[in-house]
């Protein structure tokens, strides 16, 4: 057996175990695809003993807002989802489509980024600052240098456009606006972008200083 699969098996059932914590877990999913792209093993050929490897979705609530526009639009860039903005009962969701084990860290890192975007503006130094938008195109720019290349790689991006149809088309739009603010002031944007290297990508919401993404 090749040991790269066998070590990749092994972080995805801990990645799914009940008893692993939220930050054990989103490791064990980062370091499995860490070592899928450096082998060059597709993860739809791993499976687990309690889950296959077939394209599904993960939901999670989310607004239209800049943050969650910027926030999917980086995590469709570096982990292999697709995103699809849609309503659920009259209040809007994101759906992120992938592989299990992508959209699972997907949806993590999502939220974990909307909600230092939103910090960072709310405990901004310069409250003279007022184009919010800018400054978190700025906080966003910083962490996309941030992210490390391995998360995208050839090879490992999968065709979702059957599974919008079949499933999840109903309703949703796909992200297709930009997420550029139409004027950027540079003070705002400079300011958000300090911002997000400061942040940069820890797992501080979780309350340790252990980094989210080694």
């Amino acid at each position: 057996m090749n040991p790269a699969i066998d070590k990749i098996r092994k972080l995805l059932r801990l990645a799914k175990c009940s008893k692993a914590t939220p930050n054990e877990a989103a490791t064990a999913l980062s370091k499995a695809m860490q070592l899928a792209a450096e082998h060059g093993i597709d993860l739809d050929k791993v499976s687990t003993d309690d889950a296959g490897s077939q394209i599904t979705h993960r939901t999670t609530g989310a607004l239209f807002g800049v943050a969650e526009r910027n926030a999917s639009s980086l995590v469709k860039s570096h982990f292999n989802v697709d995103v699809l903005f849609s309503k659920r009962l009259g209040k809007p969701v994101i759906h992120f489509i992938g592989y299990p084990e992508t959209c699972d860290l997907a949806i993590y890192v999502f939220v974990y980024l909307v909600r230092c975007a939103r910090n960072a503006w709310k405990n901004r130094a310069n409250k003279r600052l007022r184009n919010r938008e800018s400054y978190i195109y700025g906080f966003f720019l910083a962490i996309h240098e941030l992210m490390p290349p391995k998360f995208h790689q050839p090879g490992l991006v999968p065709s979702f456009q059957s599974y919008k149809e079949e499933v999840l088309l109903t309703g949703g739009r796909l992200i297709t606006r930009t997420i550029a603010p139409k004027s950027i002031p540079v003070k705002s944007l400079t300011a958000g972008y300090m911002a997000g290297k400061r942040n940069g990508i820890n797992n501080s919401i979780r309350g340790t200083d252990k980094p989210l993404i080694s």
